[in-house]
């Protein structure tokens, strides 16, 4: 059964967009790296995704429940994949670009408390 829903799952979040939204007749769904390798670099997204862990691949979701009701979204184009518009993608971008910023000065930050820790 688990078997079956995942294999379903990824039928339905992989085939949904290669080439019907991209133009691309085969594309690997990279879960992650979701945001560069396929939001960026193909300008789509896959929106109302259903699960509060965030994306994941259908490999990832142990729990029966979670994989059927994703499934279901998917099945129904409540979950769907979207092409984004230029300004979209250029604004995803950004928001990309802030969150990288944000990660190295907090990366510097502890590497320079670690730093002073180890100095004392």
């Amino acid at each position: 059964m688990l078997l079956h829903l995942s294999t379903s799952l990824w039928m339905l979040t992989t085939c949904s967009f290669a080439g019907n939204i991209t133009q691309v007749k085969y594309l690997e769904m990279n879960y992650a790296n979701y945001e560069t390798s396929i939001v960026q670099a193909y300008g789509v997204q896959l929106i109302n995704w259903p699960l509060e862990t965030g994306l994941l691949s259908p490999s990832q979701i142990t729990n029966t429940a979670d994989m059927r009701k994703l499934h279901n979204v998917l099945k129904s184009g409540e979950c769907k994949w979207r092409q984004l518009t230029i300004t979209e993608v250029e604004a995803h971008a950004g928001e990309l670009d802030a969150r990288m910023q944000e990660v190295r000065w907090l990366q510097g930050e502890e590497v320079q408390i670690g730093c002073r820790c180890k100095r004392k």
